[in-house]
């Protein structure tokens, strides 16, 4: 027994409303041998002798319907003068002999699909009628082998030629090859579906153009209380077919239902409008040599809003695949393309918002279009779970977003604003996303995975920059933890970075960083114009550290932590304080606590200052310091300079003062300025003191005056000669000197201070 069913039966019980009908197929053959078929359905059911509307309610009645079978059955066609539109009698004899194939037909009222199933097949071995009935007894095949057989004994009259007349009020009757039969159905039948072969004589064989029929449907749909026009199995031949408003082209399935064309035109388009509209479960074939036919082309002169387009198949076609231009807040679900001339996905719609691509995929690519998914214009464009590549020509890549003069034919540059989520960015050879004009891109656990085979030649993600627009105002994409770049470690990318730029990319880490293979997160790029990696900067505004050896200019923000592991003096250039907000600090440490023998300045670049001056120097081991931007002044301002090996103990006094002659040792980490009154000569020791900090010591004479001191052999002088206090009796003078780690020299003498 055949047997055809879209959606389950337990399903379709459980529903519990349903549309149900009898289907009835008959093979009649004509006086010269040849056979066509007539479909008959029926808005009515009968089961057990009673009548039941088609939206049924009896599940008990349904559930007998759907799986009792018979090797005899009868069937009843009610008002059978108007079914038939002849008088019955005048059929009857043209009905005994046929071939017949009975079942049920229903459409599910989840999902709107339609479903059948055959009971019997078999043979028409006995008709009678009433008034108005005209009752068809049908036996199997298996009961009725030797009858079947012999049926040419029985066989039918010409019904083509004079038996039959059917109503065109009432059935739409297309008159298909001897071969096929003619496909009679009821008018207005309440499926909800304009079928356009047996509403509108569309032919499916793939040779005979279908256009004006489908065309037909769809116009009539605009009118018409059912919205959906539905192409059964099969192939269609059509040159271009024009969406309109509200319409929903359906097809049985993207590998059912066949659309093929060798036009050089758009297959599928759009004329002012399609607002509402969607396409479904088609196959598009195109003719590759054709170089202005778009499988699916929403460019028309109006717009194509809040509309839908799922499970499709495009293929060889001799442009794009998917071309948007006009369309915003739609969707576009699970479309491959394949083999077409132009970009399988073309996205150039500016100022159309809320685009979205879930589930595509970009199968063969040809040489004359080697990208994927090809985003010109647009913002708020998200692509969701979307894949590819398969053939794979040299210098694919997966994404090309936004458009540059001179590249592409485009006469102008701009930027476009795409999410990409949870793709699989794989098999491309020239780059896997790149980004023009400026073009910001979100990724979100996206995984890179490329076709180049080779160490050091690979980039994700590139970005070009426009120069003459400050980049410091870009609106910013992000890369999260989720994405993975799967061709680690990172010296399998070229320079060392899998995100290169000519200029600040216009991209932020958001999290620790995206995943490298064999490696740790990522936090860099490759400048191409300063040719080094960079920091890339974070969303949360905080950066992990970065460690200079040696004398380093930072020329791009994002540093937020430096620490200086020097052996000799070194320079670090702050980037210039305008590209970072108020509030935004910079920390430079002396990690390798050599400051005092080694000191570091801080410069800062392009013109900017450092605490209202050129430079800044750290010369205490350990010290750090941080440091503000001062918008107004273009200034790096130092609000805080700390080093542990400096400060005194919470207790310990700022200034110490003593009396004596003598031997004296002079303890520097009890005070950084010490005054000692002499009252007579004295011999000094300066002890415990810190390398890199200024002490100052203030000498009295006492009221008599004249004493001396002797001056530890580690102070140095100026001209190399120890001087003497100022002799007066009440005398006072100030030295200062900075300690070295061995020596102390003297910075400064001030006498006679009374």
């Amino acid at each position: 027994m055949a047997q055809d069913l879209s959606v389950g039966l337990s399903g379709f019980l459980n529903n519990g409303v349903a549309e149900l009908h009898s289907t009835l197929q008959l093979t009649l053959q004509a006086a010269d041998q040849s056979e066509f078929q007539l479909h008959l359905a029926t808005a009515r059911l009968e089961l057990d002798g009673a009548n039941y509307e088609p939206y049924l309610q009896e599940v008990d009645a349904i559930r007998l319907s759907l799986e009792h079978e018979d090797d005899l059955v009868e069937v009843r066609l009610q008002d059978a003068g108007k079914l038939l539109g002849a008088d019955p009698a005048a059929a009857m004899d043209a009905l005994r002999g046929a071939r017949a194939e009975y079942g049920r037909c229903w459409r599910d009222p989840g999902s709107g699909k339609m479903a059948r199933k055959i009971l019997m097949t078999g043979i028409v071995a006995n008709v009678y009628r009433d008034q108005k009935n005209v009752f068809l007894t049908l036996v199997s095949e298996a009961h009725f082998s030797r009858q079947v057989a012999a049926r040419g004994n029985t066989a039918a009259q010409n019904l083509q030629a004079s038996t039959v007349a059917f109503d065109s009020n009432t059935f739409h009757v297309a008159i298909q090859t001897p071969s096929e039969g003619a496909h009679i159905s009821p008018r207005g039948m309440p499926t909800g579906l304009l079928h356009v072969v047996y509403d509108f004589g569309a032919p499916v064989n793939g040779a005979d153009d279908a256009t004006d029929h489908i065309q037909a449907a769809i116009d009539n749909a605009t009118t018409s209380p059912f919205k959906t026009v539905y192409l059964p199995p099969g192939r269609f031949r059509v040159s271009q077919l024009v969406l309109k408003n509200d319409v929903a082209l359906l097809g049985a399935g993207s590998y059912k239902t066949v659309l093929e064309s060798d036009s050089n035109q758009p297959i599928i388009t759009v004329g002012t409008e399609a607002f509402r509209s969607s396409i479904r479960g088609l196959q598009i074939k195109g003719d590759v040599t054709k170089t202005n036919q778009v499988g699916i082309a929403l460019a028309g002169t109006g717009y194509y809003f809040s509309c839908f387009v799922e499970d499709i198949v495009i293929e060889n076609c001799g442009s794009h695949g998917l071309f948007i231009k006009e369309a915003y807040s739609s969707a576009f679900e699970k479309i491959r393309v394949s083999n077409c001339g132009g970009y399988p996905f073309l996205i150039d719609a500016p100022n159309r918002p809320n685009i979205v691509l879930r589930d595509c995929y970009a199968s063969m690519l040809r040489a004359s279009a080697p990208v994927g998914y090809r985003i010109k214009a647009g913002y708020q464009i998200r692509l969701e779970n979307c894949n590819g590549i398969d053939t794979i020509p040299e210098g694919a890549s997966w994404a090309v977003i936004g458009r540059r003069a001179g590249r592409d034919g485009d006469k102008t540059n701009e930027a476009a604003y795409v999410q990409l989520i949870s793709c699989n960015i794989e098999s491309w050879v020239a780059f896997g996303v790149e980004c023009l004009s400026n073009s910001s891109v979100t990724f979100e656990g996206c995984y890179f995975a490329g076709d180049k085979t080779g160490n050091g030649t690979k980039i994700p993600i590139r970005y070009e920059v426009d120069a003459s627009v400050y980049p410091a105002f870009f609106a910013k994409g992000t890369i999260d933890d989720r994405t993975v770049f799967a061709d680690g470690p990172m010296s399998n990318y070229a320079l060392g970075a899998a995100v290169h730029s000519n200029d600040l990319p216009p991209l932020m880490l958001s999290g620790q960083g995206a995943g490298v293979a064999s490696e740790s997160a990522l936090s860099q790029y490759y400048d191409t114009t300063t040719r080094r990696r960079e920091l890339l900067t974070r969303a949360d505004g905080f950066h992990k550290r970065a460690t200079v050896t040696a004398s380093t200019a930072f020329t791009r923000p994002g540093v937020r932590l430096i620490e200086v592991n020097h052996t000799e003096p070194a320079t670090v250039t702050l980037p210039w304080p305008g590209w970072y907000r108020v509030g935004e600090p910079i920390i430079v440490i002396d990690a390798a606590a050599k400051a005092a023998t080694h000191p570091i300045t801080i410069n800062a670049s392009s013109g900017g200052t450092v605490n209202g001056a050129g430079s800044y120097v750290l010369n205490k081991n350990k010290q750090t310091v941080m440091l503000l931007p001062n918008d107004s002044v273009l200034d790096w301002r130092v609000v805080a300079d700390f080093a542990p090996d400096v400060p005194l103990p919470a207790s310990a006094p700022k200034f110490i003062a003593t009396t004596g002659r003598g031997s004296r040792t002079l303890d520097w980490s009890t005070a950084l300025t010490r005054q000692h009154t002499l009252t007579g000569d004295a011999l000094f020791t300066f002890a415990n003191a810190v390398a890199g900090q200024m002490y100052t010591l203030i000498l009295i004479q006492d009221v008599n005056g004249g004493h001396n001191v002797n001056w530890p052999s580690s102070v140095k002088w100026p001209g190399g000669f120890a001087p003497q206090p100022t002799p007066n009796a009440n005398a006072k003078d100030s030295f200062q000197f900075v300690y070295t780690g061995s020596l102390w020299l003297n910075v400064s003498q001030n006498y006679d201070l009374t």
